[in-house]
């Protein structure tokens, strides 16, 4: 322990008070009491009677020379250590720690370098993907044993379905564009890729589908309907496009067909789906209606009849005699729109009637008939069996609400296979029809939040998908191999050790989840701590989680990860969108009330607020490294901040990007997760003067950015995760 000075020293020393909200509000002062006979010079003198150190509003008091707890011990550690040197780091540039709780500066690179981990080396940054995994599952389309799932963003994913309770990937196949609709011919996979057109897919080996020719298609495709040798394409506000399929690997356009919309026709209602009776097409339009087209004469097809029906008309599917549409009510405003399934009467293609009409639960969307039912993919309200009776008539005889939202549904022999939203496939047992029951399912990530890399694991939040575990030990080719499920929406992590700790984004309450990965491809949850508000950012120091809450920075004790307990929390003005543990202090990026920094250097007490600095933005995100915060403050851009000084932190520079900046990575460079306009790379050699020097255009929103060696792994929310490589960053 320090050697005590002159005794005016001891006589009333008392650490000042700082009142403000946040970190622990208006702290206690602390006062440190010299006992009565101690001598005048200063000197303790034979008697030892030591100072005691005494809390303001307390009743404890701890001898200054006794045994004290941690706590206490704490703040004399730095009075005992030796700071270790740049030379004996092995570090060449930057400032580093020095063991002590301080910085070391380690010198600069020249103008044309950067320093990476201690070391510099020559600017220079191009990007390329290595690897995409997931996305939103729209369509599904089965052959045998083997379905096929447009997964949008992702491309298309084939799944060996053989054992309808455990479906496995077997293939995949990154594509152009999002694939929003799957339609199989001889082999081959038929990918409607929205703006990028038609995709053609040789999928004769699942486990290596490649790409065998493609068209592109002004519009924005959706969906293909085969009769033969003929392609109907619903191509949204370009209406739709017959193609001559005689060859799939070139396929050409032979006629095409337009529909103007109603009055305020806008590019989202469009043509959706087409399904064809004889020389009649009819087409799903969104806002449009019912539209049949006449296609006697490929070359010239023509509306033959407009049927307009309240509400928005999302598919279509043709049974014997009589087209039954789906109609969904959601948003369109007509107080005669009700959510359903329409009858119509084909028996006169040129007088087409509607005959019946079905109300269902939920919002209803793909349809699929098979045999005499129909089975009709409702959304919210899941998967819908209705009977079809001889006349065309629809019978509801059975609902299955679905993990996710129901899309669209294909069927092989008694298992439904569904694509839901937040989930991916989902398989049904039909061997009763008027009591369907769930099966096996399989997590494609499209709802991923966070990411984060230990080893060769790549740790992802997924939404309601939980923790997903992936191999990244070849980076060029991620394989999933093992899930946390959730039963809220996993969004905040950190991973430390042999545990994940896992924040929920749910209302009114969310939940931490302490998860044991020692074994990656069998993940435990072992603890489950209820915490209102949502979680938005996780940091673990020192066997505590610090929980950025909305409004809250809450600390939780996971010394024993079976039964995490909270320490404190503590109101943070506007929110807690992010935080870091340096040292003894916590980086919070504290919203528009700008970087807050908290003593945490006693960490089962409340946090005491050591600065709070106003940054002129929303800040979202922050990583704090070598004495810098660097905090994305999302349409504004980049904040760089000198907190060297944690209690007098120091603005240094700011840079506006295209799109917004949701989370940032230091890794020689500055990578910023910059939503829609992907990952956005900063030179920040000058911390004063930060200038772009790469952009990559992610598939989905870049919503956070982790960055190991020569790559980068982005969580790309619907878009799945994205690997890109860095390599010539340096």
């Amino acid at each position: 322990m320090k050697a005590y000075g002159a005794l005016a020293a001891f006589l009333f020393a008392t650490v000042g008070v700082l009142c403000s909200y946040g970190c622990g509000g208006c702290s206690s002062a602390i006062v440190v009491a010299i006992p009565d006979d101690v001598a005048a010079d200063g000197d303790l003198g034979s008697a030892r009677r030591e100072p005691q150190l005494e809390a303001w509003g307390g009743t404890e008091i701890v001898d200054a020379f006794e045994t004290v707890p941690a706590e206490a011990a704490e703040e004399s550690e730095e009075d005992l250590c030796l700071p270790v040197t740049c030379d004996e780091l092995g570090v060449g540039c930057g400032d580093v720690p020095d063991g002590c709780g301080n910085r070391v500066s380690c010198g600069n690179c020249g103008t044309d370098m950067v320093c990476k981990e201690g070391k510099c080396f020559e600017k220079d940054c191009t990007i390329e993907l290595l690897d995409s995994f997931g996305g939103e599952a729209w369509d599904v389309a089965v052959a045998g044993d083997i379905a096929y799932v447009g997964l949008g963003l992702g491309g298309t994913y084939a799944f060996d379905v053989s054992n309808a309770l455990e479906p496995k990937l077997v293939g995949r196949l990154r594509l152009p564009g999002e694939t929003l609709g799957v339609t199989l011919a001889q082999g081959y996979v038929l990918a409607s890729a929205f703006e990028q057109g038609l995709q053609v897919v040789d999928a004769s080996d699942p486990l290596n589908m490649k790409v065998a020719g493609q068209l592109p298609l002004p519009g924005l495709v959706r969906s293909v309907k085969i009769v033969g040798s003929t392609g109907y394409v619903a191509a949204g506000k370009e209406g739709m496009y017959v193609l001559d399929l005689t060859s799939l690997t070139a396929p050409t356009v032979v006629g095409h067909w337009s529909y103007p919309g109603p009055s305020g026709y806008s590019t989202s209602y469009s043509s959706r789906e087409v399904d064809v009776f004889g020389n009649i097409a009819l087409v799903a339009h969104y806002f449009g209606g019912l539209l049949a087209v006449d296609v006697s004469n490929p070359a010239n097809p023509v509306t033959s009849q407009i049927i307009n029906h309240p509400g928005y008309v999302m598919a279509v599917r043709i049974a014997s005699t009589h087209a039954y549409v789906s109609v969904s009510d959601t948003g369109s405003g007509d107080p005669d729109a009700i959510d359903g399934v329409g009858v119509y009467d084909l028996s006169s293609p040129g007088n087409i009637v509607q005959d019946g009409w079905l109300a269902v639960p939920g919002t209803p969307d793909g349809l699929t008939v098979d045999g005499q039912r129909l089975l009709i993919a409702a959304r919210e309200a899941g998967l819908l069996i209705a009977e079809i009776g001889d006349t065309g008539a629809l019978d509801l005889v059975a609902e299955l609400p679905l993990s996710g939202e129901a899309r669209k549904v294909a069927v092989s022999g008694d298992v439904a296979l569904v694509t839901t939203s937040g989930v991916g496939l989902e398989l049904v047992d039909l061997s009763d029809p008027s009591a369907p029951a769930p099966l096996g399912k399989y997590h494609a990530p499209g709802n991923v939040w966070n990411v984060e890399k230990a080893s060769n694991v790549l740790y992802a939040t997924d939404g309601w998908g939980g923790l997903l575990m992936l191999d990244v030990s070849d980076p060029s080719k991620m394989i999933p191999v093992g899930r946390s499920g959730s039963d809220a929406f996993a969004r905040a992590l950190d991973v430390e050790g042999t545990l994940a700790v896992v924040g929920e984004w749910t209302l009114p309450t969310g939940h931490l989840l302490t998860v044991d990965v020692s074994e990656p491809e069998a993940p435990k949850l072992v603890g489950t701590l209820p915490v209102e508000g949502q979680c938005r950012g996780v940091d673990v120091a020192d066997d505590v989680a610090y929980l950025a809450q909305d409004a809250y920075l809450r600390g939780v004790d996971i010394s024993n990860p079976a039964l995490p307990e909270t320490l404190w929390t503590d109101e943070f003005g506007v929110s807690a969108n992010d935080v870091q543990v340096v040292g003894k202090h916590a980086f919070v990026a504290a919203g528009y009330d700008g970087l807050a920094v908290c003593d945490v250097h006693k960490k089962h007490a409340k946090p005491e607020l050591a600065a709070m600095l106003d940054l002129d933005c929303n800040a979202a995100a922050l990583h704090v490294v070598d004495g810098l915060a660097y905090v994305a403050c999302g349409n504004a851009g980049i904040r760089i901040v000198d907190v060297s000084e944690p209690a007098d932190p120091v603005p240094l520079g700011k840079l506006a990007l295209v799109g917004s900046a949701e989370d940032v990575f230091y890794y020689g460079f500055l990578f910023v997760a910059a939503n829609t306009s992907g990952v956005i790379v900063v030179d920040v050699a000058d911390p004063s003067s930060p200038d772009v020097t790469g952009i990559f255009d992610t598939p989905g929103k870049a919503k956070a950015i982790f960055v190991s060696g020569t790559e980068a792994y982005v969580a790309c929310y619907e878009g799945g995760i994205a690997v890109i490589s860095v390599t010539e960053c340096w």
